[in-house]
């Protein structure tokens, strides 16, 4: 279980994505379809297309880069 301190946003998709896209394209989703900056530190979470497993797309800028993590049901 993740438990964030502090205040976070939390994002997410209606309609399923295909993970094959990738880190940077879950990004390029965030910033051309929602309008919404992949950098701010949200947390978005897509779901994939069978419906199967999840994916939080988070950035961290002390780390340098992306933060994934999916889940599978």
């Amino acid at each position: 279980m993740i438990s964030p301190a502090g205040n976070f946003k939390f994002y997410v998709a209606t309609k399923p994505v295909d993970f094959r896209k990738g880190m940077d394209g879950l990004a390029a989703i965030v910033q051309n379809e929602f309008d919404l900056d992949p950098f701010s530190g949200a947390f978005d979470i897509f779901d994939d297309l069978l419906a199967r497993a999840l994916r939080c797309l988070s950035h961290r800028p002390l780390l340098g880069g992306y933060d994934e993590q999916q889940t599978l049901s």
